[in-house]
């Protein structure tokens, strides 16, 4: 998946929010990651999904379930 934007000569993360959780965080998560470098954008994109998928993880338990299952 691709969670980089280009815009304003810099990347940003953008990630859609799960459904249950918008009414805390708003349908995307979006930011700056000031760098106009898509090798060191896309580094530091994979380590905030991660971030923001196990935070997703612990707030919505039934995310934990479905994401373990094999496609």
């Amino acid at each position: 998946m691709n969670y980089l934007t280009f815009h304003h000569q810099s990347y940003y993360f953008q990630l859609r929010v799960p459904l249950a959780l918008q009414p805390q965080y708003g349908s995307v998560v979006r930011e700056n990651l000031q760098t106009t470098d898509p090798a060191v954008a896309k580094a530091i994109a994979l380590r905030l999904a991660s971030e923001w998928f196990g935070t997703f993880k612990l707030r919505v338990p039934a995310l934990a379930r479905t994401s373990n299952r094999l496609p």
